[in-house]
């Protein structure tokens, strides 16, 4: 089994795109799927991805964050590149594009 161990200290995100078979209720929404984060406290999450490759995303939950905390989940094929159906690249840097909407345009 593969799995990712995440500790977040005071903090929420939501992995988009990962499947989080048997604990789906730790998606990060506050006060909706868990209770928030407290200040000087943590939370752990742990989800399988057995499976799943590919890079995906996470973000805050937290409206003051919304805007500002995200990033890249990138989960590497369990054998290496050779499960690839293409050639390794020499290197892979991750860019996350986003736009901030503020609601003002509409």
């Amino acid at each position: 089994m593969a799995s990712v161990l995440v500790c977040l200290r005071r903090k929420k995100n939501d992995s988009h795109g990962v499947k989080q078979w048997l604990n789906c209720w730790a998606d990060g929404v506050p006060m909706i799927t868990q209770g928030p984060i407290l200040p000087n406290h943590n939370f752990t999450y742990r989800f399988n991805v057995t499976g799943q490759e590919g890079t995906l995303w996470w973000h805050a939950h937290v409206a003051c964050l919304r805007g500002t905390m995200r990033g890249a989940l990138i989960i590497q094929p369990r054998h290496g590149a050779g499960s690839y159906p293409f050639p390794k690249p020499h290197r892979e840097i991750p860019i996350i594009i986003d736009v901030l909407d503020d609601g003002r345009d509409r």
